[in-house]
């Protein structure tokens, strides 16, 4: 899901292209309320971060949460 959804901005495995926020260090990855209200509701819509609620659900964007902590925790060892 994230490469279908966020890696064409974000970067292969969350791995920033320099261009978009790193996920890897996104302070959203504390709070799954959070990352669900920039993901699917679009709380970040004004700075371009589109709402994904058309393609998106709950479950999908926790699994995407879940993959850019993993990457996150990957890069620090």
């Amino acid at each position: 899901a994230y490469g279908m959804y966020c890696g064409n901005c974000h970067g292969g495995g969350a791995v920033s292209l320099g261009i978009l926020p790193d996920l890897r260090y996104s302070r959203a990855l504390q709070s799954p309320e959070t990352w669900r209200s920039i993901v699917i509701d679009g709380s970040l819509e004004d700075n371009g971060m589109v709402s994904f609620a058309s393609v998106v659900d709950e479950k999908t964007a926790d699994a995407i949460r879940a993959f850019v902590i993993a990457q996150a925790h990957a890069t620090k060892k």
